[in-house]
């Protein structure tokens, strides 16, 4: 499935278009963009490595008919990561 998760609105229109297609056995995210490009806000404000790589996937979870397997693909990027939640939308990070 292709859409647009780069703003909230997008996000929930792929769900929709997925929950139209029926019951899934898996579905597999694998979404992303990389850390490297450079800082943006999306139309909704959020940085948008933020809005795809985290926010998209969480309201994908949230609205798709619930699959009978979830899998979540990823960089090799939490191997080094500091999972900061004090700065989950990186305003202070360059």
């Amino acid at each position: 499935m292709e859409g647009d998760l780069d703003t909230v609105a997008g996000a929930k229109q792929v769900a929709a278009r997925v929950n139209e297609l029926g019951r899934f056995d898996a579905v597999i995210h694998n979404a992303a963009v990389g850390y490297r490009d450079a800082y943006r806000l999306t139309a909704d404000g959020l940085p948008h490595v933020f809005a795809i790589n985290t926010l998209s996937a969480y309201i994908l979870t949230a609205l798709i008919e619930r699959p009978h397997r979830l899998v979540y693909l990823s960089s090799g990027m939490h191997h080094h990561a500091d999972a900061n939640l004090d700065d989950i939308l990186w305003p202070p990070r360059p």
